[in-house]
């Protein structure tokens, strides 16, 4: 295994797990020594610092141990105080965008909650970065499933390669998705921990029509929207609640595409239509809103109702904080890890949702 710049993997972990692997694997077997700092480091192209790094994570699993004025050697796979062996480290897949507003927090609570219960996340960046093709991914993953890893962790809303994951299920011990997944393909006893969107558009609809205004504005990336889609099943939940209060959804419920170079205008003459309730795929996009708004001298919170979704850092950014949907990314990951240390085989779990209104619908 060399080091690999494309995976958000830091140098010295991919360093210490290519040395795992040969001590696990008895390629390199007890009381062997190592080679030197100087050859690793010139071997991965690194730092011996980096080398360092590495080493002195294995000294913490009591896979090596230092020898003053002789070297690193492999230690025997038993602790200190018995006989007995030492587990092998358990890996788990991570197949998700691991940074941004977004998917940061999820990450981590994903990352954490494996580390509390002894499991190495192994992470692959469910984005695709520029210059990098579905070929580089699918090799990324091809890398990862040489761990053997206990279970495989995907969120499917994003560019991973699952005709590729189909094509090698028999070899991999289990999937869990989670957040959505709207995909055709189906895998044996996957399980799914999935937030209810659909009870996040009821939620949202419900405190919409509280207030002063009864027509809703979605601004999303797309004309229109797919019903198989989180957006679709939330509008679905929208237009029921509408349908429920006597509201025709064809009248009462409107998309815009803020890629659309006229947005700004539909959305101006929205307002002026009726539409003053604002719900945004995302908080970041209540910027577009916020700023034409502002603009035609409308008060937010006042004139105008604004809410996005999954409750960012965005939403306590701007003035005033937006109103938006908390997905719980705590429990998702809570419930993600529990079928990684259980083994769950077919499970589905649902994950409601949580409003948390703030200054712009209060």
């Amino acid at each position: 295994m060399l080091i690999d710049a494309s995976v958000p993997v830091p140098k010295y972990y991919q360093i210490k797990e290519a040395i795992r692997k040969k001590i696990v694997s008895g390629e390199w077997k007890s009381g062997d020594k190592l080679p030197s700092f100087r050859h690793l480091s010139k071997h991965f192209g690194v730092t011996t610092v980096t080398v360092g790094n590495a080493i002195a994570e294995l000294e913490k699993e009591n896979l090596v141990h230092r020898l003053q004025g002789q070297g690193t050697f492999i230690g025997e796979t038993k602790s200190e105080e018995s006989n007995e062996p030492v587990s092998r480290q358990q890996y788990v897949g991570l197949l998700m965008p691991t940074s941004g507003h977004m998917f940061a927090d999820l990450f981590n609570n994903l990352v954490n909650g494996l580390a509390q219960n002894h499991y190495q996340a192994l992470p692959v960046d469910g984005e695709l970065k520029e210059g990098m093709k579905i070929q580089d991914k699918e090799r990324q993953i091809i890398q990862l499933l040489d761990n053997d890893p206990e279970m495989m962790l995907i969120d499917s809303k994003r560019g991973i390669p699952l005709k590729l994951l189909l094509k090698l299920q028999d070899k991999i011990r289990g999937f869990t998705f989670f957040d959505y997944y709207c995909c055709d393909f189906h895998f044996d006893n996957a399980n799914y921990v999935m937030s209810d969107y659909s009870y996040g558009g009821r939620i949202i609809a419900e405190h919409f029509l509280s207030g002063p205004f009864n027509k809703i504005i979605f601004i999303c990336a797309q004309d229109e929207v797919p019903p198989n889609t989180w957006m679709g099943k939330l509008l679905k939940s929208v237009s029921s609640v509408l349908k429920k209060n006597g509201l025709k959804p064809s009248e009462h419920l409107r998309i815009l595409n803020d890629y659309d170079k006229d947005v700004s205008a539909k959305l101006i003459t929205s307002i002026k239509q009726g539409y003053r309730n604002i719900l945004t795929a995302g908080d970041y996009r209540a910027v577009i809103a916020y700023r034409l708004l502002k603009n035609a001298g409308l008060t937010i919170g006042n004139d105008v109702r604004v809410m996005g979704y999954y409750d960012t850092p965005w939403s306590a950014a701007m003035e005033p904080q937006i109103s938006s949907v908390n997905i719980r990314v705590d429990k998702i990951a809570k419930r993600c890890v529990q079928a990684v240390r259980e083994n769950w085989r077919g499970k589905k779990i649902m994950i409601k949702p949580e409003l948390k209104i703030k200054a712009s619908s209060a």
